[in-house]
């Protein structure tokens, strides 16, 4: 008979310790190499949104290693609630997160009016409880009787949310680690992107992207630089002049020397902001090696990647941001974000459903070929001796 090993201090059983154990290391060496990889990306180049994926990819490389060392350390309870613990609070935090968004929509359409932007973050909280609602459906479908083609189409309604819900925390997660991360610091132009004006005065958004780019452009200054300051925006159907002129004269209020100070005053849109203002920069001949973007906290994330997409070294800050107003702008940059890589998105839904799909095909068909397999008494007796030694063992 063969004797479970125990551990003397806990008392718990150590029977099949060491392939967990190996396991338990083996989750430790890939967290290792995530985190360097994650790092290693972060610091090459900040810009990139993906880095947003492989900090989630760290925590749940972590999050595995925690439960299968738990497991190995024979704190089987302990492993379970760390397991589903994180699960059902993941739950419970959809939920709350849909909630909040229903509730701060009301917030800004009340302030800034009703709109197809002031709407987003009501669409998205209502796709989120609608994701949580469809996977507590699937859940229940189970647990009573679920035919495969109902399966089939429960998943593949949850794949192409989940794919999203992973998204918006990643993007979430880096936007929070891309505000602390420290950069510009030899810049020689600071750019500042525009928003919105109140007649031909700034909006206190507006304003809050020119007060951190006149801080860093004197910064620069203070450290023995020559930088320019670029004032960039166009004029919309609703302004009475252009917003790039508008921020020039705020900065020249505020001390900026004019011979310093240059107004792009074309742009439409963030991608005509950068675009135009490098142009602006090469028609007067200035020459820089670094441009640092100045814009508000919701946007830094999304203005960041397009620099990198138009090829120019750059750096973006983000400035404080009024809170009510955070949520639906943030949330309408994360899809613009997703818009913009909505082919690689379609493709990899269709690959995850088309997968589950062909897992279910494979199930069905390897069940519908399989016989029972039928025991007659002399079968039994030769397998008796078997089971009981099995059983004894």
């Amino acid at each position: 008979m063969r004797v479970p090993r125990r551990d003397l201090a806990s008392g718990h059983d150590f029977d099949g310790a060491p392939a967990m154990v190996i396991a338990a290391w083996t989750a430790a060496a890939i967290s290792a190499v995530t985190a360097v990889e994650a790092v290693r990306r972060i610091v090459a180049d900040r810009r990139r949104v993906t880095n947003g994926l492989w900090l989630i990819a760290v925590l749940l490389c972590v999050w595995v290693t925690a439960i299968l060392v738990l497991e190995a350390a024979g704190r089987s309870s302990a492993a379970i609630v760390l397991a589903f613990g994180p699960m059902l609070l993941g739950v419970i935090g959809l939920v709350g997160v849909g909630v909040g968004l229903l509730a701060n929509s009301l917030v800004v359409i009340r302030r800034e009016g009703l709109s197809l932007a002031t709407l987003v973050p009501a669409a998205m909280g209502l796709a989120l409880l609608a994701e949580v609602f469809l996977g507590a459906h699937l859940l229940h479908a189970l647990t009573e009787g679920i035919s495969a083609v109902t399966a089939v189409l429960l998943v593949a309604l949850l794949i192409p949310g989940a794919l999203v819900v992973l998204q918006l925390a990643a993007y979430t997660v880096y936007a929070v680690v891309h505000r602390r991360l420290p950069g510009g610091r030899d810049a020689g132009v600071v750019v500042v992107l525009g928003s919105g004006l109140n007649g031909e005065r700034l909006t206190p958004l507006l304003r809050s992207r020119m007060d951190l780019g006149i801080s860093e452009f004197r910064r620069l200054v203070d450290d023995g630089g020559d930088p320019f300051l670029v004032c960039s925006g166009g004029r919309g159907h609703d302004e009475v002049i252009a917003e790039g002129e508008a921020m020039a004269r705020y900065a020249l209020a505020q001390g900026i020397p004019s011979n310093r100070l240059l107004r792009e005053v074309r742009s439409t849109t963030t991608e005509e902001n950068l675009r135009y203002s490098a142009e602006l920069l090469a028609s007067e001949g200035i020459a820089w090696t670094r441009m640092l973007v100045t814009t508000s906290s919701f946007h830094a994330l999304r203005a960041g990647s397009l620099t990198r997409r138009l090829g120019l070294p750059a750096t973006a800050l983000g400035a404080p941001t009024a809170l009510y107003f955070r949520p639906a702008a943030f949330l309408r940059e994360f899809v613009a974000v997703v818009v913009h890589y909505r082919r690689a998105n379609l493709i990899v839904c269709a690959v995850l459903v088309g997968m589950w799909g062909l897992l279910v095909a494979v199930v069905m068909i390897v069940a519908d070929q399989a016989e029972p397999v039928i025991l007659d008494g002399a079968a039994l007796e030769v397998l008796a001796p078997r089971v009981k030694g099995v059983e004894t063992d």
